[in-house]
Order: structure tokens, then C-alpha cells, then sequence
């Protein structure tokens, strides 16, 4: 025999020595055969061939396929049978060309030269005796392979023998299933409690390793690489074909050797087919396997399984599958060997992890929009918060603030009492925060704006067709606010026919819609506020005895704003930032004038008042600095005895005027003198308005106002 010549890109491929047999295994395994030129590949039913057929059809030394005079030959040992080559039967040794079908006893053999074509030869295998779908295909204990010293196997598969709907083997290959149910169903225990992929990816090597012995591995996914190391952990992987490359995230090794990752000719048919692959005796091969660190290539056989996601769509769509990466195993024991078994646990194994892997992508991506919800939560919250905030540190809030820290721990239902427009909703809204209830929802209803009816409807809901215009089911406000506080304002106006169903539902009885017949229950804290003297009502008989006992269990009296005067300047500043912020606009306070008429006014109408007031004078206002005129406040006669007007503002003005009219024309008037010296003030600081206000002690508004009064134009007091 010829002595096997060297490898070279210019020889064709059929002539290299080095060349594969692809044996197809009934459509389930595919068997990649290396050919050696040092020994002939003897295809038979003996157990001692390279290849052994059991099949009565196949002779004990069938056929053998050589290496002779530079060429690859196969040649018929005698058989009884006959061998085929592309369907035709040899009489004598021929030459193999790329792509050659051989057929043995019903069993089909693909002759290649090139190791990308062997690993992609079931999906391109040519048409032949054996193909996929043909009732000639032999099964899997028709034909073995004795790889040892002939080169590289590869087993192929696409589907698990540990699946629920896979064809069954041999008695032995049962065996090996039931002995491995135990380590998958562990496996699958432990994914899925695992809180990363790597955890995940870590179990699963685990597993494998000890029920496969003296195997080491690793698990690659398609990290993204922007993430920051921190956060690689809890990373989700991208789905291959997005441009992002498979990464290691999980390996075992051997104590004294490094992790040694599979070669990407492996890799790249793993992903691209689907299968997995078995490649044995790859000892002496950098095609099949890669170095590891000490540059050695030290693993006698290895196996590439690929993780599948699969994804189950809606509406009886076909399911699709994914490769996310692959799932690698090699022997570190040189005198072990993987069998198809081992194969089958290790694609199960796969198919576990990339559950895991889809369950770990859901909850990764539940858990990060349940963080951002919960932040908005947070940040409605705080708002919230910054909204029911009682402002203010005289004793009678100080009081309020007490009670509603006591009455917010309980369930019992609250009176508020106080004038309109004290804030006897924002007291509401304060206990439902501080109680255990909020979380749930706060619903308020306006007991004086609506008719006896309609407001029935709203408290306790309508049925369709209860009554003209109830076009469909509407839930009440009980209903609407179940498990939070329900707030009834102004309720000392409502009418003592529905005043009675209010007191049965508070008293614990369940209620229907109206038009409806199915009883309802509800769970809800009750707060009641009016500004009516209650206790006169239920005397003159508007208001009923039992319903005020029962709302009346702890009673919070809002004082008016006039009794807390130390609260007027803080409550004002709160506006006035509120409302500067909210028009953008750059406000430093109020004037000494302002700060005393806002504290002198006796503010009929509370806080709602003095609320209006500082929008008005936000809105209205030209100053950084708001003056009693933008406040537009009109002070009563005992306002005004209490406290007199500054000279230099409007209302001094305007006294100032009915003066001069009661004075001697003949004599300067007290204008005269006033515009005068404004005239002269202003010539001596160059006609700088800025400094001839605060040379006169005034605010410049109140200096433009002053010339625009006197009609003092610019010529006048400018020098050039």
C-alpha cells in the first residue's frame, strides 16, 4: 500500500488521505467515521469489524474501505448480499468519489472528504436506499463502530431518548433511561430554584459530571458584552443570530489541567444544525478541539449539545426553536468513552437548562419591572405625601396632628368638623396615609352636589336599566373603595331617606345596586366631615339621632384659619413656592407690608382663600418679591384700626389724595413737594431708578408707580 500522502489545498478533496464514512443511524444518530490510511475500515456482522452490521442480509466480512495508490477504495469482501455504490452494485474495487453512497445490508454510508461536510452531512445527505423517511432504515443496534484507533466518531441527534415521546430502544437502553431519571428529575429540582443563569449553568455541569464519570465541561450562552461585570450574573442571553458571540459562563475542570474549549468547526455545525455531536479520539486533531492554556491537545473524545429555547406561541401557532448556545462535555480519563446513552442525557440536560434559562428571562424581566413600578410607586407616593401634608405649629393644629396620629392605627370611623374651605378633605387624606389602609384607594364623594338619587347611585352602584340612562353596571363608591377609606363630604346635607341605608351599611349589613338583588359586602373605614352643627340638625330634625352617634365615634374640629395666625406666613410660603415652581417662575418672599396683611386678614374663607391669593398674586405679580398690592386684598374697617397702611403703598396713596383736596390751592400741595424732591433725588444719582429707590426708603414698584403718576418723563430728570 502507497504511503498516505500529506494534506494540500490544491490536490482535490477526494484524494486527501484524510476522509470520513457519514453512516446514517434510522434518521435518529448520525455516525462520523475518520478513515485511516494505516488501516482499512472492514464493514461486516463480526464483532471484531470496524463497522458491524447485525443484520442477517450482512456477511461476517461484508466490504472494506482502504487507502491504496494515492486513493480511497471501497471493495466487496465476497459478500452474499453484494455492496452498492449509488445504487449500483461493484463487481470489483472502485475509487470513492466525494459524496459516494455505500450500501451494506440496508445500511447507508456517505464517503466525504471535507470535515465541515461530514458535520453537515444529515442535512445534505444525497438521496439513497437509507434516506430520512425510508422503511429500510436500520436501527440503532443494527450497527456499531469501533472507534478506538481508527479516528473521530461523531454521533449526531436532534432528539432525546428521555423524552416523554421518544421511540424506544433495547432493554439495556432502558436500563440506562431509568437509571438516569433520577439525576434529571434532581437537575430539573434544583433549575428551578436557581436565582442566574450561572447558578443554573453550574448545576447542570454538576449533575452531568457525576452521573457521566471523568468528564469535564462547560456551558456557553451569548452574553451581552455591555453589561458591567456585576451584573453578568443575572444576565440574560441574547438568541444566537443577533450578532453575539457565545460566551463561557459555567465550566468544570481537572485539578491539574485547565478547562479545554471545543474547536469552532464543532461549534458552528452544533448551532447551525441543531444536533448535537459525539467526536472520539480527537487526541491528535486541532480541527475537532481546541488547546488549552498549556497549548496541549489533550482530550481523547468530547461531545457539543446545543440548548434549544423553545417558545410556545398563542393561538395554536407552531411552536419555534432557538439555539442560545451550546453545552460541552469532554473525557478527561483517556481509556473512557461517551455512549449514545450518555448523549441522550446530555441533550436532556440541554433541554432542562434552557427552561431554565426561559423561566430565568421571565422572572428577570417580572422582577425588573416590578422594581420600576415600585419606584414609581415610591415616587407617586412621596408626592402624595407632599400633597396631605398639614403645614403649620400653633397648638390648635398641633392638636389635629395628635388625633390623626392616634385615629389612624383603627378602623373607626371619623367626624371631621370645621368651616368651608379649612381642610377638612386634606385631614382625610392624612389619616388614610398614616393607616393601615394605605395602599388601597381613597374615594371621596361631594354628599351636597347631587340630587337624593343620583347620589344613592354613587354611593351604592345601579344595575343596567335600574333607571332612565343607566345604560350599563356601575359600581358604587362603597364597592369602589373596598379594603381603603371612603370619604362622604358635606354630609349634614344629606337627605335622611338614604341617611337610614347609610346607617344599616355602616352598622355592618350588606347592600345591593340599585335595580339589583345580589347582597354585597364591603370592608371600608368611613370618614364623615361637614361644616353644619350637626347637633342642631338632628334637634330640628334634618339630620338623623342614630347616624350622628354612629359617625360621631372620634370627632377632629379643623380650627378656621383666623385662630392660628402663626400658620398664615408658613402656609403662604408653601403656596407661594408651589405656585412659583409650577409657572416657573423666581419669587424671594413677600414684602414686610404683604407678610402683615396676609397675618391681619381675618380670611372668611380659610385656607382655600389664602390659597387663590397667592396664585393671584404669582400670576399677576411683576417682582421677585410680592407686594400688598398683588395681593389684592381689601382690608374692613376694624382690619384697618388694627393696622394702619405703610406710607409708601397704594392705599397711603390714596389717602394722601382726599388730603390734598381738602388744602389751599394757593399753597404747594403736598404732591408738589413729592414730585419735586423725586425730581430732584433722581437728577442727583444720574437718573438711576435702582439707587433713587433706596435713597428714598422706598421699593422701586412703588418709585415707577410714583413717576407714572406725577407723569415725570425721563428729560425731566436725566442730564446730558
Amino acid at each position: 500500500m502507497a504511503k498516505p500522502r500529506s494534506l494540500n489545498t490544491e490536490e482535490s478533496p477526494t484524494h486527501f488521505a484524510k476522509a470520513f464514512l457519514v453512516v446514517r443511524r434510522g434518521g435518529r444518530w448520525t455516525d462520523l467515521l475518520r478513515l485511516s490510511p494505516e488501516r482499512s475500515a472492514v464493514i461486516g456482522r463480526a464483532s471484531s469489524n470496524q463497522i458491524v452490521i447485525r443484520s442477517h442480509q450482512a456477511s461476517r466480512q461484508h466490504a472494506e474501505v482502504r487507502w491504496d495508490d494515492g486513493k480511497w477504495w471501497v471493495r466487496d469482501l465476497n459478500s452474499r448480499n453484494g455492496t452498492t455504490v449509488n445504487g449500483k452494485r461493484i463487481e470489483a474495487a472502485q475509487p470513492l468519489q466525494e459524496g459516494n453512497c455505500i450500501e451494506v445490508a440496508g445500511c447507508s454510508m456517505t464517503f466525504t472528504a471535507r470535515v465541515a461536510d461530514a458535520l453537515a452531512a444529515s442535512q445534505t445527505h444525497p438521496a439513497g436506499p437509507t434516506a430520512v423517511g425510508d422503511s429500510r432504515q436500520q436501527s440503532d443496534e443494527q450497527l456499531t463502530i469501533d472507534g478506538l484507533g481508527m479516528g473521530t466518531i461523531t454521533h449526531r441527534s436532534t432528539r432525546s431518548r428521555f423524552l416523554p415521546d421518544a421511540e424506544p430502544g433495547s432493554t439495556s437502553e432502558h436500563e440506562k433511561v431509568n437509571d438516569s431519571w433520577q439525576a434529571l428529575f434532581g437537575l430539573a429540582y434544583e433549575l428551578a430554584s436557581a436565582e442566574s443563569i450561572e447558578e443554573a449553568a453550574q448545576s447542570t455541569l454538576a449533575m452531568l459530571t457525576a452521573a457521566i464519570k471523568g468528564s469535564a465541561g462547560g456551558v456557553f450562552l451569548p452574553v451581552r458584552p455591555s453589561l458591567p461585570a456585576a451584573e453578568t450574573r443575572n444576565a440574560i442571553p441574547e438568541v444566537s443570530g443577533h450578532g453575539v458571540e457565545p460566551t463561557l459562563v459555567a465550566f468544570t475542570c481537572s485539578k491539574n489541567r485547565s478547562y479545554q474549549a471545543p474547536a469552532a468547526t464543532i461549534v458552528h455545525s452544533v448551532l447551525a444544525s441543531g444536533t448535537a455531536v459525539i467526536a472520539r479520539n480527537i487526541i491528535d486533531d486541532a480541527e475537532l478541539q481546541d488547546a488549552d492554556s498549556r497549548g496541549e491537545l489533550s482530550t481523547t473524545t468530547a461531545m457539543v449539545a446545543p440548548i434549544v429555547l423553545q417558545r410556545h406561541k398563542d393561538r395554536g401557532d407552531r411552536p419555534t426553536a432557538k439555539n442560545i448556545g451550546y453545552l460541552h462535555l469532554y473525557l478527561i480519563d483517556a481509556k473512557a468513552d461517551y455512549s449514545a446513552a450518555e448523549l441522550d442525557l446530555a441533550i436532556a440536560a440541554a433541554g432542562v437548562f434552557a427552561a431554565a434559562v426561559e423561566n430565568l428571562r421571565t422572572k428577570v424581566q417580572l422582577t425588573r419591572s416590578l422594581r420600576q413600578s415600585r419606584k414609581q410607586i415610591e415616587r407617586l407616593r412621596e408626592r402624595l405625601e407632599d400633597a396631605v401634608q398639614i403645614i403649620g405649629s400653633s397648638d390648635a393644629i398641633e392638636r389635629v396632628k395628635s388625633l390623626i396620629a392616634k385615629v389612624a392605627r383603627a378602623s373607626t370611623t371619623v367626624l371631621i368638623r370645621g368651616e368651608s374651605g379649612v381642610g377638612k378633605e386634606l385631614v382625610a387624606a392624612a389619616i388614610h396615609q398614616a393607616s393601615p389602609r394605605r395602599d388601597a384607594p381613597m374615594v371621596c364623594l361631594n354628599c351636597a352636589a347631587l340630587s337624593p338619587t343620583l347620589l344613592e347611585s354613587e354611593l351604592f352602584g345601579h344595575e343596567k336599566g335600574a333607571f332612565t340612562g343607566a345604560t350599563e353596571q356601575k359600581k358604587g363608591k362603597f364597592e369602589s373603595a373596598d379594603q381603603g377609606t371612603l370619604m362622604l363630604d358635606e354630609i349634614g346635607e344629606m337627605h335622611v331617606d338614604l341617611q337610614a341605608k347609610l346607617l344599616r351599611v355602616l352598622e355592618g349589613h350588606p347592600f345591593e345596586r340599585l335595580g339589583g338583588q345580589q347582597p354585597i359586602r364591603v370592608n371600608v373605614r368611613l370618614i364623615a366631615a361637614t361644616n353644619r352643627d350637626l347637633p342642631r340638625e338632628v334637634q330640628e330634625g334634618r339630620f338623623r339621632s342614630d347616624l350622628y352617634y354612629r359617625l360621631n365615634v372620634v370627632e377632629i374640629v379643623v380650627p378656621p384659619l383666623r385662630d392660628r395666625r402663626e400658620d398664615i406666613l408658613p402656609i403662604a410660603n408653601h403656596y407661594l413656592m408651589f405656585f412659583g415652581d409650577k409657572m416657573a417662575r423666581r419669587i424671594d418672599g413677600f414684602s414686610k407690608h404683604a407678610s402683615e396683611i396676609l397675618q391681619q386678614h381675618s380670611w372668611p374663607g380659610n385656607i382655600r382663600e389664602l390659597k387663590n391669593v397667592i396664585e393671584r398674586a404669582v400670576v399677576l405679580g411683576g417682582d421677585n418679591l410680592i407686594d400688598s398690592s398683588d395681593l389684592g386684598i381689601k382690608l374692613s374697617e376694624s382690619e384697618r384700626l388694627k393696622h394702619p397702611p405703610d406710607p409708601a403703598s397704594d392705599e397711603a396713596v390714596e389717602d394722601e389724595a382726599v388730603i390734598d383736596s381738602l388744602v389751599p390751592t394757593k399753597l404747594p400741595t403736598l404732591n408738589d413737594v413729592e414730585q419735586q424732591h423725586l425730581i430732584t433725588v433722581l437728577r442727583e444719582v444720574g437718573g438711576n431708578k435702582s439707587r433713587a429707590a433706596i435713597a428714598l426708603g422706598i421699593e422701586r414698584s412703588t418709585l415707577d408707580r410714583k413717576l407714572k403718576r406725577f407723569d415725570i418723563q425721563p428729560s425731566v430728570y436725566k442730564t446730558r
